[in-house]
């Protein structure tokens, strides 16, 4: 009865191991071949891979000081987020998403944000 989700959870790892080899990339060649390498990985074509590699695309963008990117790409994962069936739902990788995305907005508000 765990298989399913066993075969998700594999998916997802699977995806989430490129991140390495993008990080690699990005500090050899820089972080927009890292971002357009991670985009045209071939076989990414279900709703899960396609947000799982904009999740990654994020990661990248935050790593390399890209914050105006890794909000855009964040803000596209939680409006996306709803449409993911309940076979691609992942709370913790959604947890990760709002958090990323909470931290860098508090970093762009600065030192004058609201308490």
């Amino acid at each position: 009865m765990n298989e399913p989700a066993t075969v998700v959870n594999s998916q997802a790892d699977d995806v989430l191991l490129l991140e390495s080899e993008a990080m690699e990339k990005g500090d050899t060649e820089g972080s927009e071949a890292a971002l357009a390498w991670l985009q045209s990985r071939p076989g990414m074509d279900t709703p899960r891979h396609r947000w799982l590699i904009r999740l990654l695309m994020a990661r990248v963008a935050e790593q390399y000081g890209r914050n105006d990117m890794a909000l855009h790409l964040l803000g596209e994962l939680t409006t996306s987020a709803p449409q993911l069936t309940l076979e691609d739902w992942e709370p913790a990788l959604l947890f990760e998403v709002q958090a990323r995305r909470l931290k860098l907005l508090r970093l762009k508000a600065g030192p004058q944000r609201i308490r």
